[in-house]
């Protein structure tokens, strides 16, 4: 386990033992501008920012943690990639 490199790609405390993933998450235009003037993370990068939303890319390991705080957003947000990700938050809201 290394704590420096776990931490500088995670949110939570949740450990994972995978690489980290290139995450995309768009965001309808009231909650983007949340996203923009608070970061989720500092691998946060803005892909696209339109009148209709915002387009974020993360790098980042996939932890619970991080899967609660996507499905905290609910319909505000959408995952883009990676399809792991995408397929277990659909999991757990068609659950």
């Amino acid at each position: 386990f290394d704590p420096k490199f776990f931490f500088k790609y995670s949110i939570g405390i949740t450990e994972f033992d995978h690489q980290p993933q290139e995450i995309v998450l768009v965001f309808d235009a009231v909650i983007g501008k949340l996203i923009k003037n608070q970061p989720i993370h500092h691998t946060q990068t803005i892909l696209a920012d339109t009148s209709k939303g915002l387009k974020i890319g993360l790098k980042l390991l996939i932890t619970k943690e991080l899967l609660q705080m996507i499905l905290s957003y609910g319909s505000h947000v959408t995952v883009e990639k990676p399809a792991i990700l995408k397929h277990e938050v659909i999991a757990r809201i068609t659950a």
